[in-house]
């Protein structure tokens, strides 16, 4: 199941997890994004191939199955403020399942951070580290969140690749779900995938994006 692999990518990634920290929101201009993450705010169509896996135990034994489909996205609505830069992701798939877990949002870039929101006033100081996708240097990093119920939980993980950085987004607690987005300093967005496990198992793998 792909929780099983989300989680031994997060025991793989260090201990405790670190304290939440606040984005700092002093000097810089939109103009000086830090180059892992800059290309990320330019208008794009981009088109994936990819795939739709998925798994689940039957009366006979496990069952897998895959279906090909493409993946689209744009990057649109692109501003550039002072102190930011601002750009929508919107994807959607060929097949009519669509994503288990959406990565589709908006993309806020700072000096010191690269953020999704589902939405954003302006105020930089309501971006919160849940919402942190990468540092101005990234590195191996995951950040844990433990849910109000024990047993539930979220975390952000960020693996290098392919000379580049996916950032994946996961929940936990009765059913799992997550998605992971992919970027390269000199093309943006490069891939991504979705997952959630629940009676099945579905995974969308899109693009550049590690499939295990």
């Amino acid at each position: 199941m792909r929780l099983v692999l989300f989680v031994s990518l997060l025991a793989a990634c260090g201990g405790a997890a670190k304290p939440p920290t606040s984005p700092s929101n002093n000097a810089g201009t939109s103009s000086n994004l830090p180059a892992a993450y800059a290309s990320v705010f330019k208008p794009a169509t981009l088109s994936f191939k990819g795939e739709i896996v998925r798994s689940e135990s039957t009366d006979t034994g496990p069952s897998k199955t895959t279906e090909a489909m493409t993946v689209s996205c744009t990057v649109g609505d692109v501003a550039t403020k002072p102190e930011y830069s601002i750009a929508t992701l919107k994807c959607s798939t060929s097949s009519e399942e669509g994503f288990p877990d959406d990565p589709s949002g908006t993309f806020v870039g700072t000096p010191t951070g690269l953020y999704r929101v589902e939405a954003f006033d302006g105020d930089l100081t309501k971006l919160t580290d849940k919402q942190r996708l990468l540092p101005a240097e990234p590195k191996k990093d995951k950040r844990e969140w433990p849910g109000s119920d024990e047993g539930f939980g979220e975390a952000m993980i960020v693996e290098p690749h392919a000379g580049g950085w996916c950032a994946s987004h996961g929940v936990w607690g009765g059913d799992e779900g997550g998605w992971t987005l992919c970027f390269h300093p000199d093309k943006g967005v490069v891939g991504g995938s979705s997952f959630f496990a629940g009676g099945m198992s579905k995974d969308v793998f899109f693009g550049d994006v590690p499939r295990t």
